[in-house]
């Protein structure tokens, strides 16, 4: 037996997510229903898309931080095997892709685009890209990149 739930609201409701307003379209949601899916830990971590606020941003650099740490440990705990560089490519190849997506999305929040984080590259210039990404605070409101992540 299936139990369909629906949340109906003839006023819009600012402190519950869940509510539509009315200027916003069904098309406005990345998902095909009246509501934006919450975003999970998978979301964050693999996708390009979407905006996150500087204390997600400063917890999964910490937590991608720990686990570059852990793998290269690990890694180099049996370097004599496969090769010291080896395992701290592992590290490396476990760590880039997630880094990037949330890097990306920092910058989504910022209203820049994700190729701004080819800013970080240069030297002395990155901390201009750290100062922008790690403690300005995002664009109020929705933006090119989808809604205001601290509504």
């Amino acid at each position: 037996m299936t139990v369909a739930m629906t949340y109906v609201s003839t006023v819009d409701d600012p402190f519950c997510p869940q509510s539509p307003s009315a200027d916003m379209q069904s098309d406005d949601f990345p998902y095909g229903s009246d509501t934006a899916a919450p975003v999970t830990a998978s979301d964050i971590l693999f996708s390009f898309e979407g905006r996150i606020n500087r204390s997600k941003y400063w917890g999964y650099t910490l937590l991608l931080a720990v686990g570059m740490m852990v793998v290269a440990f690990i890694g180099f705990s049996f370097a004599g095997e496969i090769g010291l560089w080896s395992s701290y490519g592992l590290a490396v190849l476990f760590v880039v892709w997630p880094a990037l997506a949330v890097s990306i999305k920092r910058c989504h929040d910022r209203n820049r685009s994700g190729w701004f984080v080819l800013v970080s590259l240069i030297p002395i210039v990155s901390i201009w890209y750290l100062i922008e990404v790690g403690f300005l605070r995002g664009t109020d409101g929705p933006n090119d990149y989808g809604e205001d992540p601290l509504t």
